[in-house]
């Protein structure tokens, strides 16, 4: 899970709206990167298992911090275009 992580962090052109790099970020301030990245692996295996056990696919759109998803929803009905 670690090298996931370590993966995730260096594709942040495509993963840097994931909830999870907003908050290894976040983290990385105050913790360090090593305890940030750790953290970060453990919450990514909890949403594996969860998947697993309970069958679900995967949904992007839930990976998606939701303040970034209600501020483009309202950028949208502002007439902006936004791809979110």
């Amino acid at each position: 899970m670690v090298q996931v992580v370590l993966g995730m962090v260096r594709q942040k052109r495509w993963t840097g709206r994931y909830r999870l790099i907003v908050r290894y970020d976040r983290m990385k301030k105050a913790k360090g990167s090593g305890r940030s990245i750790i953290a970060v692996a453990r919450a990514l295996s909890e949403i594996l298992w969860h998947m697993l056990t309970q069958n679900e696919p995967f949904d992007e759109a839930k990976m998606i911090d939701p303040k970034i998803r209600r501020k483009a929803v309202e950028m949208q009905a502002a007439a902006f275009d936004v791809v979110a």
